[in-house]
């Protein structure tokens, strides 16, 4: 049992992060751990670290990229390496007491404040939809139903079940306070929903078995109150209860102008013009939008891919699929082909170039289990990967000339580098013109449209070595069922097909601008030593660069006109 929970919690890591693991764990009925941390008697202490941890932990995360096992690795070194500045997080902690805290009701279960102000308890915009109903059938064993053509007790059942839920948090929010709760209370669209509203003035009709259609009613009888009527409820509140309750008028400091009715007849529509020019939204772009035609994410599902890193081919053609399905020998012209494939390799050279893993071996079975790739491939994904790590990589011209690097040997090595490019009316005849210009493809012959607002990226790898900078990207695409075809011709022709020197032209901009404001004495012709393009399935260390490797370092003309072309300069 413990080891399905155990896992259930990695899924849940996985899904989500950290934090909402540790929080599941907490709030868990099988470990309980907050109930039992505030069983001692600085337990609201012990809660608070806790939670803070998790934030700490959370922050890392997400800023580093951590894989779970590069979490606990770097959670590890910084237990290890503690000194006076880790010593601030929890000095931090100890003088939080004093401060104010602004906290959502589900995290300040468990918590008390000497004071606490709830300022939003009349907001209550909870959903009621007619055509689908979600809920627990007590007489099936509270076992879930979703409901796609509800009936009228049944949709009841439903919204009772969120606002059973909305007030235990009510109750929950009005017992934090250890000497003073100050609530805000008004009556506008929706308040009726709110729990408070139904303890209000919905008091005489509570009882332990009332129903849902009783709730509802009493919800359609809130709404129906006039001002003075729902001054009342407040007014007998008081009345009922001791002196220590009491109702204060808050000075908004303005008054409502008064509704001015100047025609009580019908009056003539007509369509309004507009008199002005609407502002330019502003975009999120990628190389793939741009690459593809698009420039800008046009539906929820091109957002969706503007915003994950950039990988290779999709599916896999069927002239691929007849050269890896069913194939007797294993090799790395048989691999697998295709975006899950891609994904595959590309987490497990992340993860070999955080330093997350030191066996290639280990890093691959890992990968392969988690991308569901049949483990029969592990030798050749090693293999792949191996070879991909000694190969010799060395820049046939700029500063990285004659300064021969191996991927295992890196002294820098920044995986998975995100940017952001602010996109200043990016106007892509003149992007086109500019690649033109400078001996590389033009694929926006024929694009009128700009583009405002930001280029996103993710680059696979930016490897720093003996003072050289340079960007890398593993590709995992299928060129033929011959090594001669990773040779330079046939990987120029993919280039080339795939519109990859855009890609890393982008990438160059990105990390040329990068380095430019955080590199002292930066210099491009010093710095930047270009792009090395690695197609994985055609990699040998005794072939160099000879097979399976692109190289190219565009010059710093080249960069700088792109950069113009971003930033909308002339």
């Amino acid at each position: 049992a413990w080891t399905e929970r155990l896992a259930d919690w990695l899924e849940e890591w996985q899904r989500a992060d950290v934090a909402a693991m540790i929080r599941r764990i907490l709030e868990s009925e099988e470990v309980k751990g907050a109930d039992r941390l505030l069983r001692y008697r600085d337990g609201a202490r012990r809660l608070t670290n806790l939670k803070h941890l998790a934030e700490l932990l959370q922050e890392a995360e997400t800023r580093e990229r951590y894989s779970p096992t590069g979490l606990a690795a770097w959670f590890t070194r910084q237990r290890a390496n503690a000194g006076d500045r880790d010593e601030l997080a929890l000095l931090r902690l100890d003088s939080d007491e004093q401060l104010v805290k602004i906290v959502t009701m589900h995290a300040a279960k468990g918590l008390e404040f000497p004071i606490v102000f709830c300022p939003f308890l009349w907001d209550a915009n909870m959903r009621r939809d007619p055509d689908w109903a979600n809920y627990h059938a007590s007489e099936a064993g509270h076992r879930e139903i979703l409901h796609l053509d509800p009936t009228d007790a049944e949709s009841h059942i439903d919204w009772q079940e969120g606002f059973s839920d909305e007030t235990r948090l009510l109750y929950v929010a009005l017992t934090r306070a250890r000497e003073r709760c100050v609530v805000t209370w008004t009556k506008i669209r929706s308040t009726e929903n709110a729990p408070l509203a139904w303890l209000l003035y919905g008091r005489e009709s509570a009882s332990e078995e009332m129903d849902a259609a009783a709730v509802v009613k009493v919800v359609r009888a809130t709404k129906g109150l006039s001002p003075k009527q729902w001054r009342a409820g407040l007014d007998d509140l008081t009345a009922r209860c001791s002196a220590e309750i009491g109702i204060v008028d808050m000075d908004l400091g303005y008054e409502s102008p008064p509704v001015e009715h100047t025609s009580t007849g019908p009056s003539e529509l007509a369509v309004r013009h507009l008199g002005r020019e609407l502002a330019r939204v502003r975009q999120m772009s990628s190389y793939s939008a741009l690459a593809h035609g698009a420039g800008v994410a046009e539906s929820p599902d091109d957002h969706e891919t503007v915003e994950q890193p950039d990988r290779d081919e999709a599916e896999p053609t069927e002239e691929e699929e007849a050269t890896t399905v069913g194939e007797s020998v294993r090799n790395a012209l048989t691999f697998p082909a295709g975006r899950r494939v891609g994904n595959c390799l590309h987490r497990i050279f992340e993860r070999l170039d955080r330093g997350e893993e030191e066996s290639v071996e280990d890093a691959c079975r890992e990968g392969l289990t988690l991308y569901r790739v049949d483990a029969q491939w592990v030798d050749v994904a090693r293999s792949m990967v191996a070879n991909t790590r000694a190969t010799l990589l060395a820049a046939s011209d700029g500063p990285g000339f004659g300064k021969g690097f191996r991927l295992r040997d890196l002294e820098r090595a920044v995986p998975e580098m995100e940017f952001h490019l602010p996109l200043e009316g990016l106007d892509r005849r003149r992007l086109g013109k500019t690649l033109a210009g400078h001996g590389y493809d033009n694929p926006f012959a024929g694009s009128r449209s700009n583009i405002e607002g930001y280029l996103r990226g993710f680059i696979d790898l930016v490897a720093g070595h003996d003072g050289v900078w340079y960007v890398l990207d593993y590709k995992s695409n299928w060129l033929g069922n011959r090594l001669d075809d990773y040779r330079p011709a046939g990987i120029s022709k993919a280039m080339r097909d795939h519109r990859y020197p855009l890609q890393y032209l982008l990438y160059l901009v990105a990390l040329n601008r990068y380095l430019d404001g955080r590199l002292p004495g930066y210099d491009y012709d010093r710095h930047i030593g270009g792009a090395f393009y690695l197609f994985l399935r055609g990699i040998d260390p005794a072939a160099g660069m000879d097979r399976g490797v692109y190289f190219d370092r565009p010059s710093r003309a080249c960069i700088d006109a792109l950069d113009a072309c971003f930033r909308g300069a002339e």
